[in-house]
């Protein structure tokens, strides 16, 4: 799951199976990079506090209809779920969005360095 991948990787984990869409690849591959093949644990450990509210959203609504969301907030068209999963509301969608542009920015930050 999205949301155990540092702790994944603090156990010894060497390997991720996550559900992605550009938006959030880079970050993700950063955190990857940083915990397994750099073993930086304070970098991998500020790119998941800048992950870590969407995949709490995920967690919370779905990481299916999250990810498609997603998806189409990038121009990607996934296809539709099926009964009994639903796709987002408009109001789950802004907040999505949200978190989205905060992780960005946080991972620009963490990226850029002091």
């Amino acid at each position: 799951f999205h949301y155990m991948a540092l702790g994944g990787f603090a156990l010894g984990a060497t390997a991720w199976d996550v559900g992605l869409v550009p938006g959030i690849a880079d970050p993700c591959e950063l955190l990857f990079r940083a915990a397994v093949e750099e073993k930086n644990l304070k970098v991998a450990q500020n790119l998941f506090a800048a992950l870590l509210p969407l995949f709490r959203f995920f967690r919370e609504k779905g990481a299916l209809v999250s990810l498609k969301a997603l998806a189409v907030m990038e121009g990607l068209e996934l296809g539709g779920t099926r009964a009994p999963i639903d796709v987002l509301g408009s109001e789950e969608t802004t907040e999505l969005h949200r978190r989205l542009d905060r992780m960005k920015q946080r991972v620009r930050d963490i990226d850029n360095g002091p």
